[in-house]
């Protein structure tokens, strides 16, 4: 497989990558523009969440699981969807939560000049599984909630130390009956198209993510694309092949100004974890 490597690696792969990373920046602004055009047809929905009695920005807001709004970007594919789920009987609140990390939080300055966190979203956009604390169980009788989402539709949060799941078989096998005349309907009228605006959400995600991974490396670079601001100037790709560039080249050439690989710095293992091309591997980059 082509650049299967990271931190051990030889000049020749190196070679080959270099030359392919520096071609495809060519294409980083047509990707960032269809990005952007794909992101506005998809739109985006979200919910809105009732604070926390009593908090405040001074001491930080925390945000409850109550919901108090929805909103969709209007004349998308989301808002389409989303009509036609209104229009079916369907709930926008029953869909999903739609945390979203990067817009979970605010960070503010209190009247004291501490930094505050503000929640926009309950658990500040993060649903994360619980640690498995043996003294929760074990000593105080509490219901073990290792690997368990903290939210509130968490059955084993809400019963305690019971377990009633075997017991339960009797009332599930009635619930099992009252769907099973249901199925096309809770398919056709819920289930697809709740699975549509979930992946359309996700898919968003992703390109957004995509976005800022080609912002990262390009930015500054390239005419036209901005310099991200998540992670610092050294992370672009030009800084990081120069970063590689020196540890390989010898300094450029007096009369052609060209850079040739600085064997006897490879051969005395200056960088041990970079190697020299064997005569067998010359123009291959496995």
């Amino acid at each position: 497989m082509s650049f299967n490597w990271l931190g051990v690696f030889r000049v020749g792969s190196y070679r080959a990558f270099r030359t392919f990373s520096m071609h495809e920046l060519r294409d980083a602004k047509t990707r960032l523009a269809t990005i952007d055009i794909e992101l506005r047809r998809i739109g985006s929905c979200s919910i809105q969440y009732h604070p926390k009695a009593g908090g405040g920005e001074g001491a930080g807001v925390t945000m409850t699981e109550k919901r108090k709004g929805f909103s969709v970007s209007p004349d998308t594919s989301l808002g389409r969807l989303l009509q036609a789920y209104v229009a079916l009987g369907g709930n926008p609140f029953d869909i999903s939560m739609f945390l979203q990390p990067s817009l979970g939080v605010d960070w503010v300055v209190n009247e004291d000049g501490d930094n505050v966190m503000n929640q926009r979203q309950p658990l500040g956009g993060v649903a994360y599984p619980m640690d498995r604390d043996e003294s929760n169980y074990r000593d105080g009788g509490l219901p073990d909630l290792g690997g368990h989402i903290p939210l509130m539709k968490n059955p084993k949060g809400r019963i305690g130390s019971k377990e009633p799941w075997a017991n339960s078989e009797s009332t599930a096998v009635r619930v099992r009956a009252a769907r099973r005349w249901l199925n096309q309907s809770l398919k056709e009228k819920r289930n697809n198209i709740e699975w549509q605006i979930i992946k359309l959400m996700d898919l968003r995600e992703q390109l957004q993510r995509e976005k800022t991974l080609i912002q990262q490396a390009a930015g500054g670079f390239v005419t036209g694309v901005d310099l991200s601001t998540t992670m610092p100037q050294s992370y672009t790709l030009p800084n990081i092949l120069e970063h590689v560039d020196n540890m390989f080249f010898a300094s450029p050439d007096e009369e052609t100004g060209l850079r040739s690989v600085d064997r006897d710095r490879l051969a005395r293992g200056v960088y041990d974890w970079l190697m020299n091309d064997y005569a067998e591997e010359v123009y291959t980059a496995l």
